[in-house]
Order: C-alpha cells, then sequence, then structure tokens
C-alpha cells in the first residue's frame, strides 16, 4: 500500500492542492465567518446537509456521467451513515445537548 509519489502527475498534485485548499480549510474558514454573520442555528443546519448533498451530487454525476458506484454502497456503509446521522441527532436534541454541556 506505499504511494509510487514519483508517479503523481502534475494533474494529480493540483486536484491534491484543491482538495485541501477548496474543500477543507475554505469550507471551514467560510463556516466560521458565516457564524459570526448570521445564527449559528442556520450554519449548523448547512453544516450539517454538507455530507448529504456531497452524497446526492456523487450519485447524480456517477449516475448520468456514465460511472456506476452504486457497487461501493453496501449495507456496513448504510449502517455505518445511519448510525452516524442518529449520533448527530442524540447530540443536537435537546437531552443530548444538556448532557454534552454537563460533561
Amino acid at each position: 500500500m506505499a504511494v509510487d509519489w514519483a508517479a503523481l502527475t502534475g494533474n494529480h498534485w493540483l486536484a491534491i492542492a484543491y482538495v485541501i485548499i477548496a474543500t477543507t480549510f475554505l469550507a471551514y474558514l467560510l463556516n466560521i465567518w458565516a457564524m459570526k454573520t448570521v445564527a449559528p442555528t442556520v450554519v449548523s443546519v448547512y453544516i450539517y446537509l454538507q455530507p448529504l448533498l456531497a452524497g446526492l451530487f456523487a450519485f447524480v454525476f456517477a449516475y448520468f456521467g456514465g460511472a456506476d458506484y452504486t457497487g461501493d454502497i453496501n449495507w456496513q456503509r448504510i449502517l455505518c451513515a445511519a448510525l452516524i446521522f442518529t449520533g448527530v441527532y442524540l447530540v443536537s436534541s435537546e437531552p443530548g445537548r444538556k448532557q454534552a454541556l454537563a460533561k
């Protein structure tokens, strides 16, 4: 599982830089800026929608782009996604929030 760094082309490095700068750093920076501008609840809705929308866009682009990534979806990944959303719900609900703040 070693990476052959010498085999990476310029386009690979540009893609890596894009993922690090645009989709990670700028997204968090914009979330922080948004929390100063709008209510934190609005920002939290957008933050929670980001993975859902990313999955939806990935599915749409894969479906209409000719690639078939549906083989990557299995019951384990669906279960993991459901557990993540359940955890977010439990922490965001009123009793979960009070328990988290009490610790």
